[in-house]
């Protein structure tokens, strides 16, 4: 008659553990490869998604310091923790209808130290995750005024709804973005 093997309780652990998630057990590094993070806000009637990559910072606005002789979506200055930031508001700069009520809305701080900006939100920002496998179109899917700034077009699952992904880096590097100076105001 054979006798059964004696296993260690670690034995009994691990066979327990193999039978219980087995090949079901999915790493952190692998969920979280599936998913990419975003800001989210709207711009008129469409909503917008700055792809999340560190460095940015979610504020209400505070008082403004006006700019004389600035561009008119260069809305003014901003003391925060005793950095001086240029406030643009970024639907004038696209040519939409400009932030009215400063006491609602948010600013979105730029990670490009050497630029100092926060951008004036008009709506509430949320950070989301969106899924990799999400359908994807073109800029012609969505009405935004400047396509060439868009890094694509997502829809949900049920294509009821779509976001425009920003192009933020493209953004702060256009020289009229970055020189707030009198001008001609003609789109980049």
């Amino acid at each position: 008659m054979d006798t059964p093997s004696v296993k260690s309780p670690h034995d009994l652990l691990l066979h327990l553990e193999e039978s219980s998630i087995g090949e079901r057990a999915i790493s952190l590094e692998q969920q979280y490869a599936e998913v990419w993070r975003g800001f989210v806000f709207s711009l008129g009637d469409l909503d917008v998604i700055v792809p999340f990559d560190g460095g940015y910072e979610i504020l209400p606005c505070g008082e403004l310091i006006s700019l004389p002789l600035a561009q008119s979506w260069a809305r003014g200055m901003i003391n925060i923790r005793g950095e001086i930031y240029t406030v643009a508001d970024l639907s004038g700069y696209l040519g939409l209808e400009p932030v009215r009520n400063f006491r609602e809305a948010n600013l979105l701080l730029m990670p490009d130290a050497t630029l100092q900006c926060a951008l004036l939100l008009d709506s509430k920002i949320s950070l989301r995750s969106f899924s990799q496998d999400l359908p994807q179109g073109v800029a012609d899917d969505v009405q935004f005024p400047r396509p060439d700034l868009l890094l694509a077009v997502v829809f949900s699952e049920d294509r009821m709804h779509k976001w425009a992904v920003l192009n933020l880096p493209s953004l702060l590097q256009e020289s009229r973005f970055r020189n707030i100076g009198p001008g001609d105001g003609a789109t980049a």
